[in-house]
């Protein structure tokens, strides 16, 4: 189940990114991404709840197209490096995972695995689950924290370091 939960922890990443780069853009860029960044954390959230992608043509076809999306943004100044950079791994990284999902389904394999897939799922002993689910969530954490801080809203953000409110007790 770990690393099965890997492609909804990147969704939720993602999704947070096209929010903060939404955050402050124009119009059409805003409703866009803000769109974009909503369906991704509703995606995650599916994901999880059924245990298995949901829409993997359409995952296939959104990864890859808010990643060229993403790139035309950036080149129009319209998007900083770093969260292109950032969504595009998780967004590539999503996209690659329904297109292994999609050759075996062609191949025959769906049926087949999972039952498969359910047995050894659950036969992952808890701790190693674990350690997947904190693995992902420190990798997405590092891909979306230095990415969000290069956002508008990030801009706005406490900076780092620093307290507010009372400064000598």
């Amino acid at each position: 189940m770990s690393l099965r939960m890997w492609p909804a922890l990147f969704a939720w990443g993602a999704g947070l990114i096209h929010i903060a780069v939404a955050a402050g853009s124009p119009l059409g860029v805003l409703l866009p991404l803000t769109a974009l960044g909503v369906a991704e954390l509703v995606w995650g959230i599916v994901m999880l709840r059924q245990g298995r992608m949901p829409l993997v043509r359409t995952t296939l076809a959104v990864g890859v197209l808010a990643t060229l999306g993403g790139l035309v943004l950036a080149l129009l100044d319209l998007m900083a490096w770093m969260p292109l950079v950032s969504s595009s791994v998780m967004l590539v990284a999503i996209a690659g995972i329904a297109a292994v999902t999609l050759r075996r389904a062609a191949r025959g394999h769906e049926g087949r695995g999972s039952d498969a897939e359910a047995s050894a799922r659950s036969a992952v002993p808890a701790g190693r689950a674990l350690i997947g689910v904190v693995a992902g969530a420190l990798l997405v954490s590092g891909l979306t924290t230095p990415a969000l801080a290069q956002t508008n809203a990030g801009d706005y953000a406490v900076p780092h370091g620093e307290m507010t409110g009372h400064h000598g007790h």
